[in-house]
């Protein structure tokens, strides 16, 4: 299943994430964002310890990985607002809210359990205690990112409603999304040869 889930997570999430306005625009201006290369690594990392079996033991490594990535939100919420390019394209003074945060679980967790059951009714295993323990990983995840608890979907079916008013209406393209994705497409040639 780790397979399905990296592939899910590496193209169909990571190309999503350009047509997030706030998203693109977010990870554009900030320092070093457009190296969709270095992005794309700290995202399958987080996706891989988030997946591990030994995620959230002492073994694991997702703890520590989530705090790191919510001291680069800290840092990204106290340094992108003093950036002038981004102020001149945002419409949210603060960027990575709790409400940014769950609109890119919903590109991530919710997307990609929405593929799992489609790929389920043509073969794919995967089982109701499977399904349940991939949406407590990922409220676990958003808890530890800082996302307060009353947001947090407390079933599949509450985070495709949430995904239908928060992610939705919000994708569109911009033009930092559309050289985001260009230089992506242009990453996953270089991987498969072209």
């Amino acid at each position: 299943m780790s397979m399905y889930l990296f592939l899910l997570y590496g193209l169909g999430s990571e190309i999503m994430s350009t047509v997030i306005p706030r998203e693109a625009r977010n990870v554009y201006w900030s320092e070093g964002g457009a190296d969709m290369k270095s992005r794309a690594a700290k995202t399958f990392t987080y996706g891989y310890d988030l997946s591990a079996p030994d995620a959230f033991k002492d073994t694991g490594s997702f703890v520590v990985t989530s705090h790191k990535t919510r001291l680069t939100h800290a840092a990204v919420r106290h340094l992108l607002p003093q950036s002038a390019p981004w102020r001149g394209v945002t419409d949210h003074p603060i960027p990575i809210s709790n409400g940014d945060i769950l609109i890119t679980f919903h590109s991530l967790g919710t997307y990609v359990h929405r593929k799992l059951l489609d790929w389920r009714r043509r073969g794919l295993r995967m089982s109701a205690a499977e399904e349940e323990a991939y949406l407590h990983m990922w409220q676990v995840a958003l808890h530890l990112l800082g996302v307060r608890d009353e947001f947090i979907p407390n079933s599949w079916a509450a985070a495709e409603e949430q995904s239908r008013y928060a992610l939705n209406p919000l994708l569109a393209p911009t033009p930092e999304g559309i050289d985001l994705a260009d230089i992506l497409l242009n990453l996953t040639s270089s991987v498969d040869l072209g």
